[in-house]
């Protein structure tokens, strides 16, 4: 798998903002947001294994883990990971742009998934897939990045329309 970068920091968003937890981010994403700041691990990053992953997360002795991108979805071992991460004790958030099916994805009260539901500013509104909506649990959450009140409206659409177990 094509990791961009592994490091210890504290979480900034989401219902474990605060919290230190050690980010894996994998290398790629199918999509191009305009605001996009991690535009570097688009491409760059080096060939890990899931148990040199494993080796470097608990390296920085930290319970919680996000997995994030890029898009992690689009790496083929993924659920993979998740899996090996909770098997291990972690509290993983795996953070998705929502366009990949997250169907491989198995639940459990370990794992929670940051669905990035893009907004019209971002230029990549088109892409949702919107039937991982049916997928989250309560224990999921949607992120919404607004821009402007057009963002705002339809982020607000979205959760009137779909009613995802999140809210």
């Amino acid at each position: 798998m094509k990791v961009c970068e592994i490091f210890l920091s504290i979480q900034g968003e989401g219902v474990t903002m605060g919290l230190p937890t050690t980010f894996v981010r994998l290398t790629g994403c199918n999509l191009r947001c305009k605001w996009c700041d991690t535009t570097y691990a688009y491409e760059e990053g080096s060939e890990m294994s899931i148990d040199d992953i494993m080796v470097k997360v608990k390296g920085l002795g930290c319970e919680q883990v996000c997995v994030t991108g890029g898009e992690p979805m689009c790496q083929e071992d993924v659920a993979s990971l998740v899996d090996h991460l909770i098997g291990q004790g972690y509290l993983v958030t795996l953070e998705t742009n929502g366009s990949v099916s997250i169907e491989s994805l198995q639940c459990s009260e370990h794992l929670m998934i940051s669905l990035d539901v893009k907004c019209p500013s971002s230029g990549e509104n088109e892409k949702t897939d919107f039937s991982n909506l049916e997928l989250l649990s309560p224990n999921d959450q949607l992120k919404f990045i607004i821009g402007d009140r057009q963002d705002y409206d339809y982020a607000k659409g979205i959760l009137d329309r779909h009613s995802p177990a999140t809210w």
